[in-house]
């Protein structure tokens, strides 16, 4: 560049519609931020290892709902097969989601649900029955103070007297 030609600014290079900066080539600067990119579906490996998402995918279940079912004892915990992977052998995961009962979200979610409004009810009568301690608790702090004063009045006649 000579002494006389100039950079273009930042500002001058930048795409129209492209609020950030210059939009990248090949990219629509107008794209619907509510769409969310679709993955492909994971496909099945003949032999070796699955991952927890080929097994989500194949039992047409949710990563979090595998993760619980594992920790529920509903499915085979993951192998370590190398440093940093976990995963199951693809004939002993294709057995296991094959076999697996028939559950649907709702089933699964009615049982979470049922579950967590008798964890809140035992919750509620803890509280309650705590809250009825405390209650007992102040009603005998009440019933000493009042027999303290009692006794200081009868104290201070006899005094008088």
């Amino acid at each position: 560049m000579s002494d006389t030609q100039t950079r273009p600014t930042r500002a001058a290079t930048r795409k129209k519609g492209s609020p950030g900066g210059a939009a990248k080539a090949g990219t629509n600067a107008s794209t619907n931020a509510d769409e969310k990119p679709v993955r492909p579906p994971l496909p099945w490996p003949v032999y070796g290892w699955v991952t927890l998402r080929h097994v989500a995918e194949a039992a047409s279940i949710s990563v979090p709902t595998v993760r619980r079912r594992i920790a529920e004892g509903l499915f085979p915990p993951p192998v370590r097969y190398l440093p940093n992977r976990l995963g199951w052998k693809v004939e002993a995961a294709r057995a296991f989601v094959d076999n697996m009962p028939a559950t649907t979200a709702a089933t699964g979610a009615a049982e979470r649900n049922a579950e967590n409004s008798r964890e809140q009810g035992r919750n509620v009568a803890e509280k309650r029955a705590g809250q009825r301690e405390r209650e007992k608790q102040a009603e005998q702090k009440k019933l000493a103070k009042a027999a303290r004063a009692e006794a200081a009045r009868r104290h201070d006649e006899a005094r008088a007297a």
